[in-house]
Formats: structure tokens, sequence, C-alpha cells
């Protein structure tokens, strides 16, 4: 006669994985427009021109895992934008990530120094895109 070995594992829920929400704001169209083909396997991306648009988005409470903004836009600079998150959402501050096509002031390489986190070189590339995105701390469950 054999032993009897009964094994219970404890119940398991099934957590359903959200599809990663990822912010672009940058001035020009088309850089948004190539970042949301790179990603668009991977993530929901919302494309905004106007960083004013995107900031009262954010300060009406919508959240991203992950933003990427560009540095130097006409209406507000992303450092404008750094510092009024900052105020109203400072919990998002981790998940902002600049942009820069390179050329831009004085201030905007103090503050790019000064963060903690990361300013990508344009022109973007997928690996680094996707790699900066898996990195990206998930946004807390929203009910429903």
């Amino acid at each position: 006669m054999g032993t009897k070995v009964t094994v219970t594992f404890p119940a398991v829920e099934r957590v359903a994985l959200a599809t990663p929400r990822v912010l672009v704001i940058d001035d020009e169209a088309p850089i948004g427009r190539m970042i949301k083909r790179l990603l668009r396997d991977t993530a929901e991306v919302t494309l905004l021109t106007s960083s004013r648009q995107a900031l009262a988005l954010l300060e009406a409470g919508e959240d991203f895992d992950l933003i990427l903004c560009d540095l130097m836009m006409p209406e507000l600079t992303g450092i404008e934008v750094h510092a009024a998150l900052a105020q109203t959402r400072p919990e998002l501050l981790s998940r902002l990530h600049f942009m820069t096509g390179g050329a831009f002031t004085q201030r905007a390489q103090q503050f790019v120094r000064s963060i903690q986190t990361s300013c990508l070189d344009k022109p973007l590339d997928a690996a680094t895109l996707r790699a900066l995105l898996a990195s990206a701390k998930p946004r807390a469950n929203e009910p429903g």
C-alpha cells in the first residue's frame, strides 16, 4: 500500500494586467506619431501637441504609467510642466521623462542635471522607448 499525499495551494486571485498608458507631450506632431507607432503593440499612447492641454489633462486627474515631454515647447516648456506638476501632482514626477532635440538653454541644461528622471535625445529609438516603458512604475489600479 502506498502513502496518500494531499497538497492544497492557496487560492490565487486572477489579476488582469492593464495596458500601460503613455502620454506624449510634444509640439512637433510627427515626433509624437513616431512614438505612437513604436509603442502601439505594447501601450495605449495619447499624443498632445499642446503642453497647456496636457497639463490640464494631468491636473484633472488623468493617470499615465509614462509621460514623455518635450523639453523646449512654445506654450509651456517641459521645465514649466515639471514645476506645475510638482505643485499639483507630485506623484507623477517619477513617471515624467523629457525629450530634446539638443538645442536648449543654459537654464534647461541645469534643469536636466537636477531631475531624477531621464532626458532622451531625439530621434528616439524603439529599444530605448520600450526599455523605459518596461521600467516604468505601473499606475495605481483604477476602481472599476
